[in-house]
């Protein structure tokens, strides 16, 4: 679903993994961001990104999620760099750096 950019279905199935006591990892939320991406949603996949990072309020079930690693940053920055945003990109990286989450 997230490769076919279907960021609707790739959160229900996060919904019901949830629901039924698996886990919902980064690499879970990462599809969601990528499915949001490729759907050309950016700025709903910043908000997403912001809500792992425990910056924004949170929807019922995205309490205790990972926090977002390096590639969930990136990939949600070139998106906003591709729409021309490019204050929110600078926004992003500087929220990245003082979470810590840094390329290696």
């Amino acid at each position: 679903f997230a490769k076919a950019g279907k960021p609707d279905d790739v959160i229900k199935m996060a919904e019901q993994m949830k629901a039924n006591g698996i886990p919902v990892t980064v690499r879970h939320q990462n599809s969601i961001l990528e499915a949001l991406v490729k759907a050309g949603k950016p700025n709903d996949a910043a908000r997403w990104l912001l809500q792992m990072s425990n910056r924004a309020p949170q929807s019922r079930w995205q309490r205790n999620m990972d926090e977002p690693d390096v590639y969930s940053y990136a990939m949600v920055m070139g998106a906003l760099a591709s729409a021309g945003r490019v204050s929110s990109v600078e926004s992003l990286n500087q929220a990245m750096r003082l979470a810590g989450t840094e390329a290696t």
